[in-house]
């Protein structure tokens, strides 16, 4: 046993010796302060490890497994804690919370089934064939927020909807654009199939034709029909033998009607 002003301050045991209150390990001007520990007689690499206080505030914990010292923690006086795999930073606490580097990745799941991460130009929300739904739920309104566009892809890149900045949105079928918004409405490629009604207000038209040849319309009280290109007549058919085989009335451009 050894003491200081009559204090035990050290002693050997059983299992090794006994410091009281604590122990300071004092590296020479300009180097560093370092503790060894080896485990199992130290007869393997990986039985060894390092804790060193560094001169420049630091404080690492490293490994030698590989037969060089390897760093996996780092912390850094009035600073961040940085956590490394295989000698590799992979993330860092900041001021504002934590940072990981580019396309390190935070999984989630026990097999990793659900990551996040940054791979320097674009950032990915991914869950693998075995992750089950994807699901973004808010007890309020869900936003989603872009400085360009927002697009939301199925089947491992088809085009599902697309959202343009300052411009329209994209509605899709088999990756086939069949929907869009337009600066004067809408616009539909393909048959447009309607359950209900299709209301159209006061003065507001149903048009036809590549030059809006024909308009159907009702304003102040009275319903219209018009040709609107000169020189085209109305033709009102029916199917007799085949479809739209029959002229049942024509109304000429110059205004007669024929049966």
């Amino acid at each position: 046993q050894l003491y200081y002003n009559n204090s035990k301050k050290f002693e050997t045991a059983s299992g090794g010796v006994i410091a009281q209150d604590r122990v300071y390990i004092t590296g020479a001007e300009g180097a560093e302060a370092k503790i060894i520990l080896q485990a199992d007689e130290g007869d393997d690499n990986a039985d060894t490890w390092k804790i060193e206080a560094g001169t420049s505030g630091a404080l690492n914990i490293s490994n030698y497994a590989s037969g060089s010292y390897e760093k996996n923690i780092e912390c850094n006086g009035n600073g961040n804690v940085e956590l490394y795999y295989d000698n590799v930073k992979k993330l860092e606490t900041t001021s504002a919370g934590v940072k990981f580097g580019d396309s390190v990745k935070a999984e989630f799941g026990n097999s990793g089934e659900a990551e996040i991460y940054h791979d320097g130009s674009n950032t990915y929300f991914k869950g693998d064939s075995n992750a089950g739904l994807m699901s973004m739920q808010g007890q309020g309104n869900v936003e989603l927020f872009a400085y360009e566009d927002i697009l939301l892809r199925v089947n491992a890149g088809e085009s599902g909807i697309k959202i343009n900045n300052n411009q329209g949105v994209e509605c899709y079928y088999d990756n086939v654009k069949k929907f869009e918004t337009i600066s004067t409405g809408v616009q539909v490629v393909g048959d447009c199939l309607v359950s209900e009604n299709i209301k159209v207000l006061d003065t507001k038209k149903l048009i036809a034709g590549d030059g809006n040849d024909l308009q159907i319309y009702h304003s102040s009280n009275n319903n219209y029909i018009d040709a609107a290109t000169t020189g085209q007549d109305i033709f009102f058919r029916t199917s007799v033998s085949s479809t739209a085989d029959t002229s049942s009335m024509t109304i000429r451009s110059d205004g007669s009607i024929t049966h």
